[in-house]
């Protein structure tokens, strides 16, 4: 965690490479690893241990091209087993062969982080808030045809991505020939507040987290 272990400020500032990270606060030093490796005035406190002064490590793992984090300290990962039936989807989507696209933008909410997830998982208010943005994607028109899957403790979402002609030549198609990944969005909202979403354009990804009041909340996305 980016937290010096002094007195709470943090040593990673910015972006970019480093081989060393020095608290703004107080100076203290860690290396890449974490380890507390200097400290001023260090020749006047003979003795004084820094291996216990590292930052603390959350557990981590890398899967399907993310980095999924616990956050807390000393806590099993297992992010297969977490997903369940959901691995075998979130893995096909390819997200470790995808470009990344630097677009991450950050918003402060005015409301509960739940009733934000809830709100992402229906699209009936996509033609009045984004008009001028998702509403022009061509499966706006199918906001009524939704559909939802609970999964565990996640939950999938999706609609058509083809107007109401091509859903007309679908009815006559024999359904062992349906693409069901070409023709058709989703949203996952992986728990606790993860909202990943397969769109025309590529994927967008959207990390929710809770404020300190129960009607705030954090988005990240991109």
């Amino acid at each position: 965690m980016n937290y010096c272990r002094h007195r709470g400020a943090e040593p990673a500032q910015g972006c970019g490479n480093a081989r060393r990270f020095s608290c703004p606060y107080h100076a203290w030093v860690y290396d890449t690893k974490g380890q507390l490796v200097g400290m001023p005035l260090r020749d006047r406190h003979d003795g004084f241990d820094l291996s216990p002064y590292g930052l603390v490590e959350l557990p981590s793992e890398e899967r399907h091209g993310f980095v999924w984090v616990v956050l807390q300290p000393d806590h099993p990962i297992d992010v297969a087993a977490h997903l369940g039936e959901l691995d075998t989807e979130i893995g096909e989507l390819g997200c470790d062969k995808m470009q990344y696209y630097s677009s991450l933008a950050e918003a402060p909410l005015s409301a509960n982080w739940k009733s934000v997830a809830e709100g992402l998982l229906e699209g009936l208010h996509v033609p009045f808030v984004h008009a001028d943005t998702f509403n022009l994607n061509p499966q706006a028109a199918n906001v009524d045809l939704a559909f939802m899957d609970a999964i565990g403790p996640h939950v999938r979402w999706g609609l058509p991505m083809f107007g109401q002609d091509e859903a007309h030549k679908l009815r006559a198609t024999p359904e062992s020939e349906w693409r069901p990944e070409e023709s058709i969005g989703c949203i996952w909202l992986i728990s606790p507040g993860l909202l990943l979403a397969n769109e025309l354009y590529g994927l967008i990804y959207a990390d929710l987290t809770p404020g300190f009041g129960l009607s705030e909340a954090y988005l990240r996305y991109g």
